[in-house]
This record gives C-alpha cells, structure tokens and sequence, in this order.
C-alpha cells in the first residue's frame, strides 16, 4: 500500500528564525544567530532535541562574545553594524550585531572553547533540562582540544 503526499513539514521555531533572518546581514559580516543555528540548533535538531520557543542561546553567546571582543582584541562591539532582526509576528525593533567576517574563526572557537563548556550546561539546567542529555556530543572532546590547538599552534 501507497501512502498519498505528505504536507510539509513545519520547521522549528528557531530554524524558521534563522531562515527568516539570514538575507538581512550585510555581506561580509556574520550574525550570532547563523552560527549559533550551524554550531547548536541544526545539529541538536538531528540528534533528536527541538529547542524551546523560550530559549535564546545565541543572546546568551553573543553577549559573552561582545565581552570577549572588549576585553581580549579591544573591539568595541556597539561600534560594529547591525541588522534589523525580524519576527514570525511582524516585529522589526530588534538591531542585532553583524560582525565582520574577520572575526569568524575567533567566534567559533569562542562558542566550542568557552560558550559549549563554560556555559551551556548551566543555561540549559535551568531552562530545559531535557536538552542536557545531548550536549555531550556536542563539547569538544580534551583529545580534539589539543590536536586542534597543534595544528594552530
């Protein structure tokens, strides 16, 4: 037996997000959101984790990154562009940072070396719990840390 068509699937909160904000950064520059959604969302969505509607990590990260910037290269993150970030709803009163694309490598590494294990645990603890049980596959193992830090080094 043949089953008929299926109707499209909707996507996530935080995937519809990220699609509905991904033509708006300037060409040349990054948002939080779009490496947060590569680096966090995408891959706990195949791991078989939806993040809550109510959970905002790339906040969270973008404002460890912008006292990352301050304190370590001396950037001053308010000095950067923004975008207008957009809702589901109609909403446009968010600017978000768009950081240039110089400083990619930088946030990576800043989200896997500093956010995932310095952080994460706890934002999720707090917020949904359930969400705790998948970041192991997502931190960096001690062995990759270091091969990483050789290659660099």
């Amino acid at each position: 037996m043949t089953q008929g068509p299926r109707g499209k699937a909707e996507l996530p909160f935080h995937l519809r997000r990220y699609l509905a904000n991904y033509n708006n950064v300037p060409v040349g520059h990054f948002s939080v959101l779009t490496e947060m959604t590569l680096t966090l969302i995408a891959p706990l969505e195949v791991m078989g984790y939806t993040l809550l509607e109510s959970l905002w990590p790339d906040i969270s990260e973008g404002r460890m990154f912008a006292g990352w910037l301050r304190l370590e290269h001396g950037i001053e993150p308010n000095d950067l562009p923004t975008y207008q970030h957009v809702f589901e709803d109609g909403r446009r009163a968010v600017f978000a940072r768009a950081y240039p694309e110089f400083l990619l490598a930088d946030f990576r590494r800043h989200v896997r070396e500093v956010w995932m294990p310095k952080r994460a645990t706890a934002y999720f603890k707090d917020r949904d719990p359930k969400a705790l049980a998948y970041l192991p596959r997502l931190l960096p193992t001690p062995m990759a840390q270091t091969s990483e830090r050789k290659r660099a080094g």
